[in-house]
């Protein structure tokens, strides 16, 4: 049967009642019983296994880890996910996943051919290669990667999915799915299974259609047009689809082989520096990023190049979001976690219910750890990363972009120290966090936001008679309840207070660039200097507001 074939509904039955036991069986055999009986597949499970207790044979993560590896391609993604989600996935847990190994044995390479037979239109597979390796470079559950030579010499790789790949993995995802759903009904968490299986799913799809991943190269390829030490492969679009995908073949050292690296000349200070600003500029510039950079998917070529391969995962940062970042980053920086919590805030990422004295005391702790040092041995990508880590504890919601953007600056800044003891990161990250800050202040931005607010605090006021009338009326009903509790208030009061003062002044300077505007147009009056006495006077109001206003931002 074809792998997208249709499957009969007693065959699809068959089928996911098979998987499930599959998953009882090694959930029960990891030490994992418990969870099995609160999900409500007790009766999956062998009867001599449903009346053995749980052993505890080895640390929670590392079992956690081991039935993953075992359940196969799709639960093997899934932990990579969650590896870089530790505000749903407790420390231990969360640690161990970073371990997971994606390496199975390889498929004979004639089991491969159908896929890239269709890649090739037909085509027999010697008219469009003069040779190609049957022994793959790499071996992962999902696809094989092999070494081939166009006829005009061009050495390439071809990325072939395994077959019968896509009906496994989509049969696993009905499966998680179910369990999803068992567990939202049946088990207390902090977080939405459903909406975490369903977040999944879009990104595994994504990573099985590579003609996305070649998308994704040739934007990256666009956003460093004229860079010259940063190389990414050529996409070959004739051969390639959404299971097939055929690309230049890179050639260096890997950036973990100092020895090799002293040996052929490279500046390893040279090439950290330019790796930490590839992926800087990536974050907090093009705001889309490459999501695995580890030493495996980086070459180092002749003339201190970095060679780049892997684009299967990629994060996007809006313009917003990117601020959000910087803010955090300066906040780190400047040993201000009262600074941090209201980076935190506007990401959206506190609620009500959140203690911001605690947070505050625990972004102090974390700062406080690696201050202790000089600021040439603070590790950057760590403090972020222990940062995201208290979203565990104090129920932060942050997108889970910036939970992969730590796990990319942890990755850099290792990467950069490896190349050259005294990198520092902070130093690097330095202008491209001003950059975007005083990007931030720029009149065009500054004036979008004005217009913004000036138009939210229009529709509050035109809304504020409706509301008052229905409080008014809920009120002589009798239905009117108010409940106040003061826990933990005066950090938002601050914060509120302080939005309320510049929407104001955001009002103001609206109604009074609109004010100018029409003077300047009707233009009666006295005149001075060709234009209306009263413009010119609004204009300095203008003058007054706009500088007060840059100066809010530098206090938040």
């Amino acid at each position: 049967m074809h792998e997208d074939a249709p499957m009969g509904p007693l065959g699809r039955r068959r089928r996911m009642a098979g998987r499930y036991r599959q998953v009882a069986e090694v959930l029960g055999r990891h030490g994992f019983g418990l969870l099995v009986d609160e999900l409500g597949l007790t009766r999956l499970r062998p009867w001599p296994a449903r009346r053995a207790p749980d052993r505890e044979l080895e640390r929670r993560g590392a079992r956690v880890r081991r039935a993953l590896e075992e359940l196969g391609p799709t639960f093997i993604k899934l932990g990579q996910i969650l590896s870089t989600r530790p505000d749903v996935i407790p420390p231990d847990v969360f640690a161990e996943l970073q371990l997971l190994q994606d390496r199975v044995p390889p498929v004979p390479f004639e089991a491969l051919e159908p896929a890239l037979a269709e890649a090739l239109g037909g085509r027999p597979v010697a008219e469009v290669f003069d040779s190609i390796d049957p022994e793959p470079l790499a071996s992962a559950s999902i696809a094989q990667v092999h070494a081939a030579v166009l006829h005009d010499g061009t050495e390439v790789v071809v990325k072939v999915q395994r077959p019968g790949i896509h009906e496994q993995i989509e049969t696993d995802l009905e499966a998680l799915f179910g369990l999803a759903r068992l567990a939202a009904g049946r088990i207390s968490l902090p977080f939405d299974p459903v909406a975490l299986a369903d977040g999944f799913a879009r990104a595994i799809r994504r990573e099985l259609d590579y003609r996305l991943e070649g998308t994704n190269i040739e934007r990256f390829q666009a956003n460093f047009e004229g860079c010259p030490w940063v190389h990414f492969p050529r996409v070959y679009w004739e051969w390639s689809n959404r299971r097939v995908l055929v690309l230049e073949r890179l050639r260096g050292l890997r950036p973990t082989d100092v020895e090799k690296l002293d040996q052929a000349g490279i500046d390893r200070a040279l090439v950290a520096r330019r790796g930490a600003q590839l992926f800087l500029k990536m974050v907090l510039v093009d705001g889309f990023f490459h999501g695995d950079p580890h030493p495996g998917n980086l070459y180092v070529e002749p003339g201190n190049r970095l060679a780049i391969m892997d684009f299967g995962i990629v994060g996007h940062v809006d313009a917003e979001t990117a601020e959000g970042v910087a803010n955090l980053l300066q906040a780190l920086v400047a040993r201000r976690p009262d600074q941090g919590v209201d980076a935190l805030d506007a990401l959206g990422a506190l609620d009500p219910d959140t203690d911001a004295a605690a947070l505050q005391r625990d972004l102090r702790d974390v700062i406080d750890r690696h201050y202790g040092r000089t600021l040439q041995e603070m590790a950057l990508g760590e403090t972020v990363q222990e940062t995201m880590q208290l979203a565990y504890r104090h129920r932060i919601h942050l997108p889970g972009e910036l939970f992969l953007l730590a796990k990319v600056l942890v990755g850099m800044e290792g990467l950069g120290r490896q190349l050259d003891p005294g990198f520092n990161a902070v130093e690097v990250a330095r202008p491209f966090v001003r950059q975007l800050l005083v990007r931030k202040l720029h009149p065009v931005r500054v004036g979008r936001r004005l217009e913004r607010d000036a138009l939210e605090a229009l529709r509050a006021w035109t809304r504020l008679p409706e509301e008052v009338a229905g409080l008014a009326a809920r009120a002589r009903r009798g239905r009117l309840r108010m409940q106040l509790e003061h826990q933990g208030l005066d950090p938002h009061s601050r914060r509120i207070e302080r939005a309320l003062r510049e929407l104001g002044v955001s009002v103001v300077f609206a109604a009074t660039l609109l004010t100018a505007a029409l003077t300047l147009w009707i233009g009666k009056g006295p005149i001075l200097w060709g234009m209306p006495v009263v413009t010119w006077l609004l204009l300095g109001l203008l003058a007054f507001l706009g500088t007060a206003l840059f100066l809010s931002q530098f206090r938040r």
